[in-house]
């Protein structure tokens, strides 16, 4: 196999650079949106209308008006974002960091929220 060259190493180098820093910025963006619709997600969880499933990820347990799957939707999207940041920074999976953050929300969580065993099974807390 051929060795790369230096202008590919500082490529690769380069590219892994910028990544993390654009990962960086787009952390702080996305942890600020995730914060400002954290009341709301929290009211629809203790109401039971949500829960946290066993993968990182929120689940609706009753229906939901289209504004509420809107936010869940969105919720969402920005974890996979930050799972991804997060994997690339651990040298992981999002699926692992996924899962891990999985078992720190059920730890973390209060009486009456709705989880999702490793099972997949659903329970209240």
């Amino acid at each position: 196999m051929k060795k790369p060259s230096n202008i590919a190493l500082l490529f690769l180098v380069s590219l892994f650079v910028f990544t993390l820093q654009l990962s960086a910025t787009e952390d702080i963006t996305v942890r600020r949106r995730m914060s400002e619709r954290l009341p709301v997600l929290d009211a629809l969880k203790v109401s039971g209308h949500i829960g946290e499933n066993n993968i990182g990820y929120l689940e609706s347990r009753k229906e939901l008006t289209p504004e509420q799957q809107t936010l869940v939707r969105e919720e969402n999207g920005d974890r996979k974002t930050i799972y991804s940041i997060i994997a690339i920074r651990t040298y992981s999976t999002s699926k692992k960091v996924g899962a891990h953050r999985a078992a720190i929300i059920s730890q973390r969580s209060i009486k009456g929220m709705w989880l999702q065993s490793e099972a997949g099974e659903w329970y209240q807390k």
